[in-house]
């Protein structure tokens, strides 16, 4: 009897020990040393675009777009982005539309392309267009309705 209450405490502290010790092998994310290298960014331009015309609007942009087909590439040594420059337009407009300040806008931008979060976030000319694209947005036009009554 004595034998069998050891080789039961025995096998129940294996038991116990072989469940809770599992392994867990993950996936880690690369890690890169030095900076980022980009080799094309077609994003920058449409921005500088954007900018240089002096009365924008969202529509003709869309409707172009649309015509077009255009698509935007972010090429770099860490990562690679593309997407189509109606939904760019379109991201852009929404986080326009849904900030009341240019840091927020940066920070829903970073949210929606997470690859190009180092490059919103170093660009002083996204506060730019901040600026330029919020007055043509729905709620840009309800800020400056006051102003036109």
């Amino acid at each position: 009897m004595k034998n069998l209450k050891r080789i039961y405490t025995i096998l129940l502290l294996f038991i116990s020990f072989t469940a809770t010790s599992q392994v867990f092998i993950g996936e880690l994310e690369e890690i890169y040393l030095g900076y980022e290298e980009v080799t094309k960014n077609d994003f920058d331009s449409l921005n500088n675009d954007i900018k240089s015309l002096e009365n924008f609007k969202f529509r003709k942009a869309l409707k172009e777009a649309r015509r077009t087909k255009d698509s935007l590439e972010f090429v770099s040594n860490r990562t690679k982005l593309h997407v189509s420059q109606e939904e760019y337009l379109k991201t852009l407009r929404k986080a326009a539309n849904r900030s009341s300040d240019s840091t927020e806008f940066i920070d829903k931008l970073s949210s929606q392309f997470p690859e190009l979060k180092n490059v919103i976030a170093t660009h002083e000319s996204f506060e730019e267009l901040y600026e330029i694209v919020r007055p043509v947005t729905f709620n840009g036009w309800l800020e400056e309705l006051p102003s036109f009554l």
